[in-house]
């Protein structure tokens, strides 16, 4: 019995230590599986974050490259707009402020930064921050609109371009090939060519 109860304790002792070397080795395991899944986990977040910043960077030089593309197409319309005023200039008609002017009635538009005089006006003319409306004239600020031309005026150091049909009057007022304002006029039985020449020969502007 003796030698039985030494084997089976011996039995037990290398059972126990077989069992803790299996503990140990599913530790490890378990273990290194934790640092793969956090290594996966980094490398992923690492990619992730790659991506982001390329993503970013193309974003950016894209949007370089938009700006980049917008200022090379304001620099040619500046180009062309100054092309233009330098053949309507050569064949600008000069326009000269009448005598009778001398009586006619000054308004001053701070906001456009321009004076006109008028005959006595049926109606007072109306101002706003963008506009001076006298019902036949009207002078606005330019909004880009498109304005077909024909025909030319010089008037201190500004250039009025535009057309005109039987009844109306549409023109530009421009400097330095920048258009500023937008001209308007009707014409009628009392406000013909002659009258609408006259008046606008009488603007002066601030700069």
């Amino acid at each position: 019995m003796g030698r039985i109860a030494q084997s089976f304790a011996l039995l037990t002792l290398g059972a126990l230590a077989a069992g803790a070397g299996t503990v140990v080795v599913v530790y490890r395991a378990n273990n290194d599986r934790s640092a793969l899944i956090s290594q996966a986990q980094q490398a992923r977040a690492q990619a992730e974050e790659t991506t982001r910043n390329t993503k970013d960077l193309v974003a950016e030089a894209n949007k370089k490259v938009e700006t980049a593309g917008q200022e090379v197409a304001k620099a040619q319309a500046r180009i062309q707009a100054l092309e233009v005023e330098r053949r309507m200039l050569a064949n600008a008609i000069p326009l000269t402020k009448p005598k009778t002017a001398a009586g006619w009635k000054e308004f001053v538009s701070m906001p456009l930064g321009f004076t006109i005089s008028l005959p006595t006006p049926n109606v007072e003319p109306q101002f706003t921050q963008t506009s001076f409306d006298a019902g036949w004239l009207l002078i606005s600020k330019y909004n880009g609109e498109p304005v077909a031309y024909d025909k030319s005026f010089l008037l201190q150091n500004h250039l009025l371009i535009g057309s005109s049909t039987e009844t109306s009057w549409t023109y530009l007022i421009q400097s330095n090939g920048e258009p500023t304002m937008l001209i308007r006029a009707y014409t009628n039985a009392n406000i013909t060519d002659k009258t609408v020449l006259d008046v606008l020969s009488t603007l002066t502007f601030k700069d």
